[in-house]
């Protein structure tokens, strides 16, 4: 048998208070995006004044609006219960906290005609393996949500393109635009690990 002890490190409560702050998140995302060659050109609109998007394409013009899978339901049961961000037994409950989130956001944007990128910091009990034969077809319980969201949701999508980046157990953030074909699965290793709320360790592989 192989296996490997992987370990769950959240900061603490501070740390993703600081996080949450779309100053720090947003930025935080532009700068994994940016390593996408497609989207190399981004930067911050620096004015939102008259609800601009938050990121735009410095060469072609074209601008994306960023959203973060989290509200203030989620970090409160974070507050009272740290137990949330990991625990089997709740990852159902924040499963269909993520949804609620995820369609509340795009009702809001429901007559934006926009490219949106959902940031999911929650890393799934299922993680997509870096290398693998499957890596860019196997869907995780967050994959599975969202797709099945935009099927029965498909009036919230009109004229536009929706895109996550996720939080994968080993580390990375993946990227994937979801309503488009499902092998578009790009890995990205490098983020800003010092503003991060959580981190994951793993031992090495050992053999039975």
């Amino acid at each position: 048998m192989i296996y490997s002890d992987v370990k769950f490190i959240y900061k603490g409560n501070t740390s993703l208070q600081f996080f949450i702050n779309k100053n720090i998140y947003e930025p935080f995302l532009l700068n994994i995006l940016t390593q996408i060659p497609e989207y190399k050109c981004l930067v911050l609109q620096d004015d939102q004044s008259h609800g601009q998007d938050d990121f735009i394409d410095q060469k072609n013009g074209i601008s994306i609006e960023a959203s973060l899978l989290i509200n203030d339901g989620i970090f409160s049961k974070i507050l009272k219960n740290k137990k949330y961000l990991y625990s089997e037994e709740l990852y159902n409950q924040r499963i269909n906290d993520v949804k609620s989130v995820f369609i509340d956001s795009l009702n809001r944007k429901f007559k934006k005609q926009t490219h949106i990128v959902f940031l999911n910091i929650f890393p799934d009990l299922f993680p997509k393996l870096q290398g693998s034969l499957t890596e860019k077809y196997f869907l995780d319980k967050t994959d599975c949500l969202i797709d099945t969201l935009i099927d029965t949701h498909k009036e919230l999508l009109l004229n536009k393109t929706i895109s996550l980046v996720s939080y994968n157990i080993d580390n990375s953030f993946y990227f994937r635009t979801i309503n488009e074909r499902k092998d578009n699965l790009i890995f990205l290793n490098n983020y800003q690990e010092d503003l991060f709320p959580f981190k994951i360790t793993k031992n090495k592989l050992q053999y039975e």
